[in-house]
């Protein structure tokens, strides 16, 4: 299926306003003693629903959510161009004023400023306690908050830079260990130099890129590390301006930095499942 231009287009700056949903729900799931940055995370003026104070806001003021689980990674509802929606089941209710002993499910929605484009800026977060617990089925995919989010938020970040159609090598050093390796089969990437070329080259072959995420696994490693897998749907336009598509799997290895904005990529496995071809428009 050939995307529309703008779907295709836009995705770097749905990915950059999920990095930033992933950093705020990992610092308000942060676990206690662990202080998860927030640099260029509010608009000024912002309005956190059951909060309102002064910025820049202290790690302390966040809504400690607990043991809040996000529901279907996969499926975040873009409502307009700078507002995310994410179903969440397991919310404290004090969050929203109710007893303090129990429970909802419900929806986050995100607000963002739209520049700056690739650290777009939190203008409201507010929980609605609704439907969203009694509409899930048993068989969609439910993940504690911290982990994933601290995964999510350095995947979606990877992505805003690497779709970015200004990108630049500068912003991936601090994504990345410095042992860092990409494997794709066919060739790889080593350490902050080689990514910098692959940057310029590879990734800028084309002229617009999106990564959907139709499927994700992860698991806690023994020595504080991350396993991750991700299904990528990626659908992308041609120098001349012609559609393309993509499948792949990737499968990461992740360092833990806390007091980091993001945990650090040790290790990329890139397998193409489907080859980069073109459409039919």
């Amino acid at each position: 299926m050939v995307l529309p231009d703008e779907t295709v287009q836009r995705s770097y700056l749905e990915q950059a306003q999920l990095a930033q949903v992933h950093r705020w729900l990992a610092a308000a799931c942060a676990p206690p003693g662990t202080a998860e940055p927030l640099d260029e995370m509010f608009a000024p003026g912002a309005r956190l629903h059951w909060l309102d104070a002064a910025l820049p806001l202290a790690v302390e003021q966040l809504p400690a959510l607990g043991s809040a689980e996000l529901i279907e990674v996969e499926t975040p509802e873009f409502l307009d161009a700078h507002s995310v929606r994410l179903p969440v089941t397991r919310v404290p209710a004090r969050v929203a004023g109710a007893d303090a002993g129990d429970t909802l499910d419900g929806t986050l929605t995100f607000s963002f400023t739209v520049e700056p484009a690739l650290l777009p800026q939190l203008t409201t977060v507010v929980f609605a306690d609704g439907p969203s617990g009694a509409w899930v089925p048993e068989e969609q995919s439910v993940h504690p908050i911290h982990p994933v989010s601290r995964i999510l938020g350095l995947k979606h970040r990877w992505h805003a830079l690497v779709e970015d159609p200004q990108r630049s090598a500068a912003p991936f050093a601090e994504l990345i260990s410095a042992d860092f390796v990409m494997d794709w089969g066919d060739g790889s990437v080593r350490g902050e130099a080689e990514l910098a070329d692959w940057v310029t080259s590879s990734a800028s072959a084309v002229s617009a890129a999106r990564h959907d995420l139709v499927s994700f696994d992860w698991a806690a490693l023994d020595d504080g590390a991350y396993r991750a897998q991700f299904g990528l749907e990626w659908s992308g336009r041609s120098r001349s301006g012609k559609p393309m598509a993509a499948r792949s799997e990737h499968r990461w290895r992740i360092r833990e930095r806390p007091g980091h904005r993001y945990a650090a990529i040790e290790r990329m496995d890139v397998e193409l499942v489907v080859p980069f071809h073109l459409l039919s428009p």
